[in-house]
């Protein structure tokens, strides 16, 4: 007996017939388009997946015979067939199946590098049970724990869409360690965002920023406990905040957040925690999201227009950048370049900070006061590793009314 992708295939297919499939669900938004693919082969009679991904490539070739050379990678270049294929692959078929169900799908919501994620068939029973499909986030390595439903995810043997229970199922052992919390940050990001807006690049991102967050504040606390003398008992930055609260939340408010709770802790020191933030913050990664730099440019400048100049520059303000360009002798008398603590240590950052007269006389004799201060250097004010700084022309030159000027006329 001939299954309904064998029919198919003895039709002569071209844009004059109108292919129909009995089952035209739409497609989820949190759901790879591969498994879309399947799940609308096991539905419309198809042997497999790959079965339906090649009637659709016949549909695809009939539509486009112009274009189909085109797309086909070469054999001979290995470049091509290296960077490609896999794109191209779901492009025909993405077209093709648009012209079918007379739908045009999102292609954020398709979802594609979740697919290339190689993992076993992770599923959550209770998910499952209340519509059976695949969710893209199943697919990503560190979700091991159903967030809706509180429950660990098992492994299939294959994935059925048209048998109403689980067969074959093993139980993935999920180890939860506070030392990564991937699993629970990606479970409070998808908690918060019931209407399913996250796709697999969006978590990847927070992810990956997350553990940013993480190393950043392990080294600040470090450096104040070890050059300040401060007493933080913990290194672990959910100690004072929970994952729920900062989840879903711009970078920018979750390191605020965070900065406000470490204060929280020596209220008496604000304005020297928040110093040692900023500047520890210069030597992460996070300063090339842009709402990062403009964060820490602007609470720089809440504590001293000086130390505003320190991390930007003297002259290198937007409002006459352009003006700069084009008044050289200018640039070469009064432009100061900004101070580079992007890879900086420990003890030449606790150096910055004492002799940058950022804070003031009275600030630093506080924190004396609060314990020793391990500087562990010899070398001469001003000298920031390679870098010489004069500390009093910045400050004299930051005293010129830079905001002042006004923004040239465009």
């Amino acid at each position: 007996m001939q299954n309904f992708g064998e029919k198919l295939d003895l039709l002569e297919i071209d844009q004059g017939v109108q292919v129909k499939l009995l089952y035209r669900a739409d497609k989820f938004p949190d759901e790879c388009f591969p498994d879309y693919l399947a799940r609308l082969s096991c539905w419309n009679g198809f042997k497999d997946s790959a079965d339906f991904m090649r009637f659709l490539s016949k549909i695809y070739n009939n539509l486009h015979p112009d274009d189909c050379q085109e797309k086909n990678p070469d054999p001979d270049s290995k470049e091509f067939e290296a960077r490609y294929p896999f794109y191209i692959r779901w492009y025909k078929c993405r077209i093709a199946l648009e012209f079918i169900i007379r739908r045009s799908l999102v292609y954020s919501e398709l979802n594609l590098d979740a697919y290339r994620v190689s993992q076993p068939n992770k599923v959550c029973v209770g998910c499952w049970g209340e519509n059976p499909y695949r969710k893209f986030y199943w697919r990503y390595q560190e979700y091991k724990i159903c967030h809706k439903h509180n429950v660990r995810l098992v492994v299939v043997d294959n994935i059925l869409y048209n048998s109403p229970t689980l067969t074959g199922t093993t139980e993935y052992v999920a180890t939860l360690d506070r030392r990564s919390i991937s699993c629970s940050y990606v479970s409070a990001i998808l908690r918060n965002n019931p209407l399913k807006t996250f796709n697999f690049e969006n978590l990847q991102r927070e992810n990956y920023i997350i553990e940013l967050e993480i190393t950043l504040w392990k080294r600040v606390i470090r450096f104040l406990n070890e050059r300040f003398s401060f007493s933080f008992v913990s290194m672990d930055i959910f100690d004072f905040v929970t994952l729920e609260s900062i989840a879903g939340l711009a970078i920018s408010n979750r390191l605020e957040k965070m900065t406000e709770k470490l204060i929280g802790c020596k209220t008496e020191f604000s304005l020297f925690i928040k110093t040692a933030v900023l500047v520890c913050i210069q030597r992460s990664y996070l300063m090339y999201y842009p709402d990062v730099k403009s964060w820490v440019l602007s609470e720089a400048y809440f504590i001293n227009p000086v130390f505003y100049s320190y991390l930007y520059g003297i002259n290198q303000h937007f409002f006459i950048k352009d003006e700069l360009t084009f008044a050289d002798e200018i640039s070469q008398k009064n432009a100061f370049r900004r101070v580079n603590l992007s890879r900086v240590s420990d003890r030449i950052l606790c150096k910055f900070i004492l002799e940058s007269r950022i804070l003031s006389d009275s600030q630093l004799e506080s924190i004396s006061r609060n314990g020793r201060i391990v500087i562990g250097t010899t070398e001469l004010p001003g000298h920031i590793d390679q870098q010489r700084v004069d500390y009093e022309k910045f400050i004299e030159m930051t005293g010129d009314c830079l905001f002042d000027r006004q923004p040239i006329n465009r």
